[in-house]
């Protein structure tokens, strides 16, 4: 797969040299850094874009995602739900605070918390597989097993090649929650 990375970089650079004080160009930025993995550099260009435009909800959805995975989970929360209250019907909106809540329960061991946030995953966007990932996860969590291979099966049919060996999330606390449930609800290891 080909990677976009340096046109995205070379177009943010573009935008700052017209106007630094862009927040899409901020949030561009911060969205580019989420994919590269870097997250405090994510995290300060989504807080640079919120600077500049308090109320921009997507912003503050993503960076709730950024700080849900680093670990600052309460910091996470605020941001995911002052996104949802700003913007509650925007489908990017509630798909980035969503996965933020839905880590932060499962951290938290709130499972049936985590179910309920993964499947507004999954309402807002059926195709990605974060929400299937979360409600397998959760579900096999909090000991529903069958439900919990009932959500594996869907996952898999979305992916078919989907294995915990393959899967590229391998950062913080809820990477290693996922894995565990995931593991518990027979997602194959190969």
């Amino acid at each position: 797969m080909r990677t976009v990375a340096p046109e995205v970089s070379a177009e943010t650079q573009t935008a700052f040299a017209l106007d630094d004080r862009d927040p899409w160009a901020h949030f561009a930025q911060g969205m580019l850094h989420m994919r590269l993995r870097r997250l405090g550099e994510a995290a300060r260009s989504l807080r640079r874009a919120l600077e500049l435009n308090p109320n921009f909800a997507l912003a503050h959805a993503l960076l709730g995602n950024s700080l849900a995975i680093q670990g600052v989970y309460h910091e996470a929360v605020d941001s995911a739900e002052r996104a949802l209250r700003l913007s509650p019907r925007d489908r990017n909106v509630g798909y980035y605070a969503s996965r933020a809540m839905a880590g932060v329960h499962l951290v938290a061991g709130r499972y049936p918390e985590c179910v309920t946030w993964a499947r507004n995953i999954i309402e807002k966007s059926p195709g990605h597989l974060a929400g299937h990932e979360f409600l397998t996860a959760g579900l096999a969590m909090q000991g529903n097993l069958t439900a919990a291979a009932e959500a594996r099966e869907r996952l898999l049919r979305l992916q078919p090649e989907f294995s915990l060996g393959g899967w590229m999330s391998d950062i913080g606390e809820i990477a290693e929650r996922l894995r565990e449930g995931l593991r518990k609800a027979g997602v194959p290891e190969k």
